[in-house]
């Protein structure tokens, strides 16, 4: 078990305040990923060293309103019982704001790092590691791109490809877009989702075409051909580069989603329709 601890631990209102900041650390570093602590104050005490009444001491102080706290929630209090009904075993308030912000910052370094690796790439210099992201990116920090971030870190297990990841996340896309789903990753679809995803880049284009295409995909692309018996899968998109180009290409683009073209007016009309026009404009002027 880990824990983020901010900078802001030791500036802000709990400054000085060794016991607490302790107790508050070992809760951090053991909680469960929902921030729960569901185990004994004693279990504090033989683990930090304290006496036990120094850790209950602590815990109260933790579960009181902090005005001076610079997170409003819950008028400041860091922890809340799980249970009322029993003395012991708390939730960390702000656990899951932390986390986000935690992640965030993993998320912006490691963008960072992968852009010097790009330049490093393009000027034919050493290609510095970039290590995988192990929390969530903030939905919110990401818009038309939220895919392709959840691709820079999900398809990354220990440096190998976390194929768990890539059928959740095709069948996340595939669910919400009425397309089939798929039960497991054969190993003719890693091979040919691995040949699709080569780079970074590719991996990266890959699943912000599929974000963006998907949800824009006409009735033939879902099934409705003349003989019924084709629709876009998973399978169709990593067959080939060809397939995938054409779904980039959107080939397959819903009607409704085309601009209508411009009408081009002949030369002659064009002319004819500028001389009424100026004439409108004259006799309006006579009158």
């Amino acid at each position: 078990m880990y824990g983020k601890i901010f900078s802001t631990l030791f500036t802000g209102s709990m400054r000085g305040q060794t016991n607490n900041q302790l107790v508050f650390i070992y809760l951090i570093a053991n909680c469960t990923s929902d921030g729960v602590c569901d185990f004994l104050p004693q279990v504090i005490a033989d683990a930090t060293g304290l006496p036990l009444d120094d850790v209950m001491e602590s815990i109260k102080c933790l579960e009181n309103p902090d005005l001076m706290s610079r997170t409003t929630q819950d008028e400041g209090r860091r922890l809340r019982l799980i249970d009322p009904e029993r003395p012991w075993g708390w939730q960390i308030i702000n656990h899951e704001h932390y986390r986000k912000e935690g992640d965030l910052a993993e998320y912006r370094n490691t963008e960072r790092l992968r852009k010097q690796a790009y330049r490093a790439k393009k000027k034919g210099e050493d290609i510095p590691d970039v290590p995988c992201l192990s929390g969530q990116v903030p939905k919110d920090y990401v818009s038309v791109s939220a895919s392709v971030s959840a691709s820079e870190k999900g398809d990354c297990k220990e440096g190998k490809i976390n194929w768990d990841w890539v059928k959740d996340e095709w069948n996340r896309l595939a669910k919400k877009n009425r397309f089939p789903t798929i039960a497991r990753m054969t190993q003719d679809r890693k091979r040919k989702y691995k040949a699709r995803t080569a780079t970074a880049e590719d991996k990266k284009r890959f699943w912000e075409v599929l974000e963006l295409e998907l949800p824009r995909m006409s009735d033939f692309a879902h099934g409705e051909t003349p003989d019924g018996t084709w629709v876009l899968s998973f399978d169709f998109v990593v067959h080939s580069e060809q397939n995938f180009t054409k779904v980039e290409e959107r080939k397959y683009l819903d009607r409704k989603f085309l601009q209508p073209a411009k009408k081009k007016v002949p030369q002659g009309r064009r002319l004819d329709l500028m001389t009424r026009e100026q004439a409108m404009s004259e006799e309006e002027g006579d009158a």
